[in-house]
């Protein structure tokens, strides 16, 4: 079962806002993929994207 893990890094377009987080991918059944599960930092995403859902335009989300 491969694992890999990196970093997520870039600014939020929104919100101006950096994000660095951390991420690692199971993949299951190395021959061909039948599923991947990804973890990653969901702090630091909710950080960088905390005012987005108030500077862009509906994007069909409730609250949105």
């Amino acid at each position: 079962m491969p694992r890999i893990t990196g970093h997520y890094r870039g600014t939020e377009r929104a919100t101006g806002k950096h994000v660095a987080a951390e991420f690692a991918h199971i993949w299951h059944n190395a021959e061909k993929l039948f599923a991947l599960h990804q973890y990653t930092d969901t702090q630091h995403w909710r950080e960088a994207l905390s005012d987005a859902a108030r500077t862009r335009p509906d994007s069909g989300r409730p609250g949105g």
